[in-house]
């Protein structure tokens, strides 16, 4: 004890992976170019998808862009603009949900 507190250790147990809120797609009202909370939203369900969106930085750049026609193209049925609309969300939505990797 030092100055009258105490620490409490643990072992780190391997077998139980740390648990986090299941990734979501955001709405798809964002567009290339603009930035912010919703941007680090699509990189992060990006990511967690499969897609190499870059750094997490909320700038929906050329990384971004990218990762999003990725995306697109290996859902076979959706235009492949780099734009994230409605059906690309509804796409992205659908493998996170089934916490599919593309």
């Amino acid at each position: 004890m030092l100055g009258g507190s105490q620490v409490r250790l643990s072992a780190y147990d391997a077998s139980r992976p740390p648990t986090r809120q299941p990734m979501t797609a955001p709405h798809p009202d964002i567009s290339r170019g603009a930035k912010g909370r919703a941007f680090r939203q699509l990189q992060d369900a990006l990511k967690d998808a499969g897609f190499d969106a870059g750094t997490t930085d909320g700038d929906y750049g050329k990384n971004t862009a990218r990762a999003v026609k990725a995306l697109q193209a290996a859902a076979g049925n959706i235009e492949v603009d780099g734009q994230y609309n409605e059906a690309t969300h509804n796409h992205l939505a659908s493998l996170l949900a089934q916490g599919r990797l593309a």
